[in-house]
Formats: C-alpha cells, sequence, structure tokens
C-alpha cells in the first residue's frame, strides 16, 4: 500500500500528512476533480458568508 513509504516522526499518524500522501499518489484526473470540489466548496462557503454579512 501507498503509506508504506510514508515516514511519519515518531509513528504520529498525522492527518495532513496522510492527506499529502494521498495527494502524491493520486492519478491525475483524482487531482483534478478533488481540487475542482475542494473550489466548490470553498466558494459556496464564501458565498454563503457574503450573504449573512450583507445581512
Amino acid at each position: 500500500m501507498w503509506y508504506e513509504n510514508v515516514r511519519f516522526e515518531d509513528n504520529v499518524t498525522d492527518a495532513c500528512s496522510i492527506r499529502r500522501a494521498e495527494w502524491r499518489f493520486m492519478s491525475m484526473k483524482e487531482r483534478i476533480i478533488d481540487a475542482f470540489l475542494r473550489n466548490v466548496a470553498h466558494s459556496s462557503r464564501e458565498k454563503v458568508r457574503k450573504r449573512e454579512s450583507s445581512w
């Protein structure tokens, strides 16, 4: 498995390093989809925040 290649300091499973490792081993298509979905989620949150602040 891919995570056997990932070194953890003192065996601490850091969620961020796992995420970075997943990102590194993802295929290009998955990477594009992941980034797209994250941008969509981020922009929808921004819209909600703007709407709340305009009240």
